[in-house]
């Protein structure tokens, strides 16, 4: 996606991570509902919620590649929250506060 290749790019808070998510697998989830035959109106909530579920899935998932990447898309507000230290997660260190925060 073009918002990943902005090198400094971060999320600053949950709603902002939900529109990440559903931009990048929200979309998909609506894209596949007449290909699998889905009446769209009643379908397309949870196809939403279902697309967003696996992206904030893959990112807990793939949290170690992104940062080795310069990628950190836990939101500011949830590791401020933790007190996570962004310059931990990009160095790898698996610190209690991150593990915490991801929880």
């Amino acid at each position: 996606m073009r918002s990943d290749a902005v090198e400094s790019r971060r999320i600053k808070d949950l709603p902002e991570l939900e529109e990440y998510a559903y931009r990048v697998a929200g979309t998909v989830g609506l894209m596949l509902l007449p290909l699998l035959g889905a009446d769209v109106e009643h379908a397309r909530t949870p196809a939403i919620a279902l697309g967003k579920a696996i992206q904030i899935t893959n990112i807990l998932r793939d949290a170690t590649a992104d940062a080795a990447l310069g990628r950190v898309y836990l939101p500011r507000g949830i590791m401020d929250a933790y007190g996570v230290d962004e310059d931990d997660v990009l160095a790898l260190r698996c610190t209690y506060e991150y593990c915490e925060a991801i929880r």
